[in-house]
């Protein structure tokens, strides 16, 4: 069996005011809660990113200021796992400079013999 239901009357127009203004309050403070919370979420996600522009600079400055050689490659394999190829990734500055260095640079891979 349900309980009985109670029925709500407003009887005094200033009850029924009070309670609008109660409601759009509520709605107010809902949107200005989702709009801090979507703030903070962008302020985070800034931060985040100024913090891994900084890191990436310092990495390109410490990379591209080395006096010796450096380069990252990217080793390519056959179906059978055998190394087929490389791709230079990143060379700094010294090795592209390297006097007497004939070996072709570059984002592609350079089809190059591996003995």
């Amino acid at each position: 069996m349900l309980p009985p239901v109670h029925h709500f009357a407003i009887s005094r127009a200033s009850d029924a005011l009070s309670l609008t203004v109660f409601a759009a309050m509520g709605v107010l403070m809902s949107l200005l809660a989702e709009r801090h919370q979507r703030s903070q979420r962008a302020i985070a996600a800034y931060k985040s990113e100024m913090a891994l522009r900084e890191a990436e600079g310092l990495y390109r400055n410490l990379f591209n200021s080395m006096d010796e050689g450096f380069c990252i490659i990217e080793m390519i394999f056959d179906a059978e796992g055998k190394a087929v190829d490389y791709r230079f990734l990143e060379i700094n500055a010294a090795l592209k400079n390297r006097p007497g260095c004939t070996m072709p640079w570059g984002n592609g891979c350079v089809r190059l013999p591996l003995s």
